[in-house]
């Protein structure tokens, strides 16, 4: 199955990553929103926003609040959000995507 390798491959350069450039880096997020998509796809809503959030909070380290990159995940959060009848919740999360 195609989404068992992806989440294989993601999990192994999660590991190398955070081996190589420590848990806050800009790889390691990449590699979370990697794992994040690829459980949404399998249906693990709950499982893919830890990985989102994870994610999120790296960048925001990173990049601060007003980046691209925060507005992509804060935009996959809210469709999962959606996906899971969570509407206000995902309201506040495309927002925040739509005002950076």
């Amino acid at each position: 199955n195609e989404l068992d390798t992806s989440f294989e491959n993601y999990k192994r350069a999660l590991k190398n990553r955070v081996k190589y450039f420590g848990t806050d880096s800009e790889e390691v997020s990449d590699s979370l929103f990697g794992i994040g998509k690829v459980r949404f796809l399998r249906g693990e809503n709950e499982e893919a926003l830890a990985c989102l959030d994870e994610s999120l909070r790296v960048k925001r380290m990173i990049f601060g609040n007003d980046h691209v990159e925060i507005a992509d995940v804060e935009q996959f959060i809210g469709s999962i959000l959606r996906e899971m009848g969570q509407l206000n919740a995902a309201i506040v999360h495309m927002r925040e995507a739509v005002e950076i």
